[in-house]
């Protein structure tokens, strides 16, 4: 049996599974919404499908009071389930209306499910949906196979990405989804597996993720002056307030501190001109500070307790570096991947970066070792797999690589964004 057919049948039974979880939810008597991605091919769970169903859920959720939401990640990609003890009729017309307005809208399936029946474009008087390459009738060209998969799979990918593009907030959101849906990922979180973790999952970090994202356009109201020192404070009180938004809306879970940190130096360092890495440095002279400090503190973080007993800086000694090793070695690294330029980047980053999530959870060896052990997949001494299994084995989770990663792939579609503007 070939891996087509193999996906295919997949598919047919996560459809089947589907069907029964609808069927399991509409006994509340209830009309149900859900909501999947409008994407061609079988490998349906992606970082652009799951962009496009988080965003729109989002949406809805913002717009009515959710009597029970659930997600499930499969073959057909992210789905999410709301039950909304509305009239399922004017529910359907405000999701046509999602359809069509929302610049991601035509990329989405939107289904309006009853106990009777699931509701179609007809019973709300409306015209059949319109394929999004030509505008022709979507069922129609479908049917014909009017379009490949490829040409489709691209206009999906570059509508989403430039979206994404047309503000920080979005992009920084894009970064983070992408890293998010990495797989495998050495104890990280991925869709399919919490990983080394048991107080997260991929739904938390995309509620995290949707909390997070608006505050970073605040970056572009910081007024920019000669003094650094003052410009770095306020990067420092709108994280503390990005920081209390995420542990609210995570039950006080650390989902994306550490990443936190480094997109407001990131996008501020963007801002104050080319010398990106010279900018960084500049905002981050406070830090030095607060490495003085420690030894007058009563209560210490995980950080200063590795700083004080390792001389180990972590995430704060990268930003008094100016995330050097960001510009000089992980972005070029990433740029000259003709394959899997992700997950290769991660390994790379993690055989280099002292991430101190490693030392926490175990201690100083074990992040040397985990370093070699990166460095031995990426030139094929060890499988990915195989590491994989490793890290969860032994209960770790680079997260600080992970934040990391977030960065190279921000900085990536900055550039694609530019690029297309010339």
């Amino acid at each position: 049996m070939t891996s087509n057919i193999k996906d295919a049948l997949t598919l047919l039974e996560t459809r089947e599974q589907r069907a029964i979880k609808q069927k399991t939810l509409l006994k509340q008597g209830i009309p149900l919404v859900v909501i999947r991605a409008n994407y061609p091919g079988t490998h349906k769970l992606n970082a652009h499908t799951t962009i496009v169903v988080s965003l729109l859920a989002h949406e809805i959720t913002q717009r009515y009071s959710i009597v029970h939401k659930e997600i499930s990640c499969t073959e057909e990609g992210l789905i999410t389930y709301l039950l909304i003890d509305e009239d399922p009729y004017k529910i359907k017309q405000q999701m046509i209306k999602l359809e069509e307005n929302h610049p991601l809208g035509r990329l989405s399936d939107i289904d309006i499910i009853t106990q009777d029946k699931i509701l179609s474009r007809h019973d709300s008087q409306q015209p059949p949906r319109r394929c999004y390459l030509c505008n022709d009738n979507a069922h129609i060209c479908s049917r014909s196979q009017k379009h490949s998969i490829d040409e489709i799979q691209t206009y999906f990918k570059n509508k989403i990405e430039t979206f994404c593009q047309s503000k920080i907030s979005t992009m920084v959101y894009f970064s983070l989804i992408s890293e998010l849906c990495l797989h495998p990922k050495f104890g990280l979180v991925t869709p399919y597996t919490n990983g080394s973790h048991d107080d997260m999952d991929f739904e938390l970090f995309i509620t995290s993720a949707l909390t997070i994202c608006p505050y970073f356009d605040k970056v572009a109201l910081i007024p920019i002056v000669d003094d650094y020192q003052h410009m770095f404070q306020e990067l420092r009180v709108l994280g503390l307030q990005i920081e209390e938004a995420m542990f609210n809306s995570t039950n006080q879970v650390n989902t994306h501190k550490g990443a936190i940190f480094l997109f407001l130096l990131l996008i501020m360092g963007l801002r104050l001109g080319p010398d990106i890495k010279d900018n960084i440095q500049r905002l981050s002279q406070s830090l030095t500070q607060d490495f003085q400090d420690i030894k007058d503190k009563h209560q210490l973080t995980h950080g200063e307790i590795i700083y004080q007993e390792l001389g180990i800086k972590g995430v704060k000694g990268f930003a008094l570096n100016g995330f050097d090793s960001l510009f000089e070695i992980y972005v070029p690294f990433y740029q000259q991947c003709e394959h899997d330029p992700q997950l290769k980047t991660l390994l790379k980053i993690m055989s280099h970066c002292e991430d101190t999530t490693i030392i926490h959870r175990k201690d100083l060896n074990t992040l040397h070792w985990l370093q070699t052990q990166a460095n031995n997949v990426l030139n094929n001494q060890l499988s990915i797999l195989k590491l994989d299994q490793q890290c969860q084995h032994n209960n770790l989770s680079p997260g600080g690589s992970a934040d990391i990663l977030s960065l190279v792939i921000y900085l990536d579609i900055l550039k694609n964004k530019e690029e297309r503007s010339i």
